[in-house]
């Protein structure tokens, strides 16, 4: 039923994920998703919670690898979450930008975005760790730079930036707020 519920979150768009739907594209009455979801919110919730998970396990190799300059790390973690958000826009705004009211809190949901926040928080710790820079916690960092990259996102998405007039996209204003961060560090 997740992976229906993905699939259609995929080709249609949130409003396409229905009870009815999921049970239709299962092959199941549509009452049958009631058996297993009280809800479309509860749904939508297994749904991120699971895209959470599969984020989380992607920027948990990238931290175990031994092979990259922690700010090439960095980098490539806002990566992995800026192609996600192209290659799935739906997903995407499912786990960063939805509604409440659209998806339940659940108790795995909040747990997989904590372990991705955890995750991604523990690759902007390792870039710093050899830094001077010690006035920001490390999780306000990565915060901040999590909101800024869906800002940024949004702004891309809705046709709100301006190249011409010196406006970056969302590749492009993480890497300046990456080199902004770095260069700080290496000031203090």
């Amino acid at each position: 039923m997740i992976d229906s519920a993905r699939e259609l979150l995929d080709t249609g768009g949130e409003n396409a994920v229905t009870m009815r739907a999921v049970g239709h594209l299962c092959g199941l009455s549509h009452n049958a998703s009631y058996k297993h979801f009280k809800s479309r919110k509860a749904l939508l919730a297994a749904v991120a919670a699971e895209e959470f998970f599969t984020l989380t396990e992607r920027l948990d190799h990238l931290h175990e690898t031994q092979t990259n300059h922690p700010l090439v790390k960095l980098e490539q973690a806002l990566d992995i979450i800026i192609e996600y958000s192209v290659t799935y826009p739906d997903r995407y705004h499912l786990l960063f930008a939805a509604d409440m009211t659209t998806v339940e809190m659940t108790e795995d949901l909040a747990r997989g975005a904590r372990m991705a926040f955890d995750s991604f928080c523990a690759i902007v710790t390792q870039t710093r760790e050899n830094s001077q820079q010690g006035a920001i916690p490390d999780a306000s960092l990565a915060g901040i730079m999590l909101a800024t990259l869906q800002g940024l996102k949004t702004q891309e998405d809705n046709g709100r930036v301006n190249i011409e007039k010196g406006q970056l996209g969302v590749r492009d204003g993480m890497k300046l707020l990456v080199s902004l961060i770095i260069a700080k560090s290496s000031i203090s």
